[in-house]
C-alpha cells in the first residue's frame, strides 16, 4: 500500500493527505484507489483517519481510482465497507473508558462477510456487542483483521455474531 501522502496546495484547496483504501460498494462492484484525509480534526489530536471521514455529516466523499485516476464522488451510504491497510489508519482515538476487544464475524447484505476485532468502549453493565452496536450513533464502525481495518456500514450489515479467538 501507498503511504500517506499530501497534496499540493492551491488557493482554492484545502490540504489533504491520501491514503490507499478499498471501497465495496452496496451493488456488489469494488474499486482500489486512495481517500482523502484531512491533516487535523476537532474530534482529537491527529490527523482524521478513515472511521472520521466515513462518521462526517457529509452524505458524500472523494474516491480516486487506481484504473484511471478519475476521482468520483462516492455516497456513504451506498458504500458497504472500506478497507485500509492498518498501519496509518490505526490511529482511531482513544475513549472514555477501558476498551474491550471482541471478536466478531459481520455479515454483509452482499453475501460476503468480515471477521476481526471490534474494539469497544462501553460502561461495564453495558458491554456486550449487542450494546455497542445498538449505542453506537455513527454510520460505520470499524473491524480490524490485523493487517487491515475495515470500515463497515451498520445499514449493510445483515447480522453480527461474536467468534471465538
Amino acid at each position: 500500500m501507498e503511504p500517506m501522502t499530501t497534496q499540493p496546495l492551491s488557493e482554492f484547496s484545502v490540504p489533504r493527505s491520501t491514503l490507499e483504501a478499498t471501497l465495496l460498494l452496496a451493488h456488489g462492484e469494488t474499486l482500489g484507489g486512495v481517500i482523502f484525509l484531512i491533516p487535523r480534526t476537532p474530534l482529537h489530536t491527529g490527523r482524521e483517519t478513515p472511521l472520521d471521514m466515513l462518521n462526517r455529516g457529509e452524505p458524500v466523499f472523494p474516491f480516486r481510482t487506481d484504473e484511471d485516476g478519475q476521482v468520483l464522488l462516492i455516497t456513504k451510504a451506498q458504500t458497504m465497507r472500506l478497507s485500509a491497510a492498518a498501519g496509518d489508519t490505526s490511529g482511531d482515538p482513544e475513549g472514555q473508558g477501558p476498551a474491550r476487544h471482541v471478536r466478531v464475524e459481520v455479515a454483509l447484505a452482499d453475501g460476503s462477510s468480515v471477521t476481526g476485532t471490534v474494539t469497544m468502549e462501553l460502561p461495564a453493565a453495558r458491554s456486550r456487542v449487542l450494546d455497542y452496536l445498538n449505542e453506537v450513533p455513527d454510520p460505520f464502525f470499524a473491524v480490524s483483521d490485523g493487517g487491515t481495518i475495515h470500515y463497515v456500514n451498520h445499514n449493510h450489515v445483515l447480522y453480527v455474531r461474536p467468534t471465538e479467538e
